[in-house]
């Protein structure tokens, strides 16, 4: 027996059934408006996550695309477009929706059309396409999109979890919160904090749901759809505690981010607003805010003063928390990369982005723990990095050029604003990524017109130091991403332009 299954998307659970009864299974996705059917994935081997979508069938294009319209890289999280024979006309007697969901195919060049699916997908590096929920399911918190069904999915592959909802609710305070809600597999206990452990090492600390909620079954609508509505909002844990700004700088801090996030008060000297801390920073320690203003009392140590004034100006690389899971594998590339161009490099091995010891490992590599960025790319001939907002402006207002290996969320559009201004070439593909390809990158972020348009553009950005260029750079720059809301993707646009 040849099982066809469509109209939902297909569990792993559910996958793993319908194999054990049928001679071979095979899942088709579409749409009405694409007449059924776009793509088509046969299972043969049965894993722990859902199985893909797969590809187009025949006659058939598929677009993942941003909220520009621009193709994603393999790995990023896009809204799924369909263009080719299969395309309605649209809708009959509603113009409006028509045009709204049925719009202009700029990549096929003979005035077809493609629909708007509203489903968000990802391509994976076998060339196939993945569904991650609608997009109608995406909410924004701190500024960050987040998809709530890739955390779904990540919550169904813990092995005693049989199924996972995750909702995002309004808080009285008027911020948002995630809630995870988990029926267990029949015969399993599952433990909250091993699951948040679980979680921990596969999403960015945004991503990770406050709360988890065990339910005995997931609520259902008359149609046996999951009812996102009914499920229940959990109680908020205990506030953090307050603390009066004491300090100059502490008091100028708060008054800052009262005035720009329109907050009555900051906790601890600085908005609740801002994003979490990481796991293993210390209680007492800030995320943002005190980073940049508290420049002035940093010093460098005394053997990386050393070794900035043993040669010319290294390339900086480094890229925060993004690698924590495979940091070793990951850095051995990057310092192969970095012998393979011969130039010097201080390497940030700060909480999770690259693994090594502080200190000189030889006369062309440094490891540093942490810098703060407005201190160090100034001495620095480029910075290799994902691309997340606060690096990349970092980096504009140094006047070096970047070279960009993104990881998720807005970073992908960062490295085309850079590569358009070029001062980044095009972004290297982090799964795919080479020593060569690295290498590559690096020796084009050297060009001499690169160098020069870079400087060009620092200068033109620049603002006074202190408080006003930190303001300048909430509001411009995007370092921290609540500030702008809807705009957060733009304001280096805006700011390049």
């Amino acid at each position: 027996m040849h099982a066809l299954v469509g109209g939902e998307a297909l569990s792993a659970e559910l996958a793993a059934r319908l194999k054990s009864m049928a001679t071979r299974v095979t899942q088709f996705y579409g749409p009405t408006e694409t007449t059924v059917w776009s793509t088509a994935f046969e299972i043969e081997e049965v894993r722990t996550a859902a199985p893909p979508i797969g590809r187009p069938i025949l006659n058939t294009r598929l677009y993942v695309l941003d909220e520009d319209r621009e193709p994603v890289v393999t790995g990023a999280i896009g809204e799924l477009y369909i263009s080719g024979a299969g395309v309605a006309k649209g809708y009959l007697k509603r113009l409006e929706l028509t045009g709204e969901r049925f719009v202009a195919d700029p990549f096929a060049g003979d005035g077809s059309r493609m629909y708007r699916t509203g489903d968000l997908v990802r391509w994976s590096d076998a060339g196939l396409l993945e569904f991650i929920g609608r997009a109608d399911d995406q909410v924004k918190i701190n500024g960050h999109r987040i998809e709530l069904g890739e955390i779904e999915s990540l919550l169904l592959q813990h092995p005693a979890v049989a199924e996972a909802a995750v909702a995002a609710h309004r808080n009285a305070d008027s911020t948002t919160s995630l809630a995870a809600y988990v029926v267990a597999e029949s015969g399993c206990l599952i433990e909250i904090d091993a699951l948040r452990g679980f979680l921990a090492g596969r999403l960015p600390t945004y991503m990770m749901p406050s709360s988890f909620m065990m339910l005995d079954a997931m609520p259902l609508t008359p149609n046996g759809k999951l009812d996102r509505k009914s499920l229940a909002v959990p109680e908020r844990a205990g506030r953090m505690a307050y603390a009066e700004p004491v300090t100059l700088i502490e008091k100028k801090l708060a008054a800052l981010w009262q005035e720009i996030l329109n907050v009555e008060r900051v906790i601890n000297g600085f908005s609740k607003h801002v994003l979490p801390r990481p796991a293993d920073w210390p209680e007492n320690s800030q995320v943002t805010g005190y980073w940049f203003f508290h420049q002035s009392q940093w010093r460098p140590p005394e053997a990386l003063s050393e070794y900035l004034a043993a040669g010319p100006k290294p390339v900086y690389i480094g890229f925060g928390s993004m690698v924590s899971s495979n940091a070793t594998s990951f850095t051995e590339t990057v310092l192969a990369a970095v012998k393979k161009s011969g130039q010097r490099a201080v390497l940030a091995s700060g909480w999770g982005g690259l693994a090594g010891d502080e200190g000189a490992q030889s006369e062309q590599i440094f490891f540093l723990r942490h810098a703060p960025h407005d201190w160090l790319f100034p001495r620095m001939s480029a910075a290799v990095h994902h691309g997340g907002a606060g690096t990349t402006a970092a980096a504009v207002r140094a006047g070096i050029p970047s070279a960009i290996v993104p990881f998720y969320g807005d970073q992908p559009f960062w490295a085309r604003c850079l590569n358009r201004q070029g001062v980044a070439p095009p972004a290297v593909e982090r799964k795919a990524m080479t020593a060569d390809m690295l290498a590559s990158a690096l020796a084009a972020a050297q060009h001499p017109v690169m160098i020069q348009k870079a400087v060009a553009l620092g200068n033109a950005v620049r603002a006074e130091d202190g408080i006003g260029e930190a303001v300048r750079c909430l509001r411009e720059w995007d370092l921290l991403p609540s500030v702008t809301e809807d705009a957060a993707l733009q304001p280096l646009a805006r700011g390049i332009a």
